[in-house]
C-alpha cells in the first residue's frame, strides 16, 4: 500500500510538471 501511494504522488508530481510545462508553451 506504502508502495502504491508512493506511485500515485510521483504520477501527480509529473502530471503538475507537465501542465506547467504546457503551460508556458502558450504563454510563447
Amino acid at each position: 500500500m506504502d508502495i502504491s501511494g508512493s506511485i500515485s504522488v510521483e504520477f501527480l508530481f509529473v502530471f503538475e510538471f507537465l501542465f506547467f510545462y504546457l503551460d508556458c508553451i502558450c504563454l510563447l
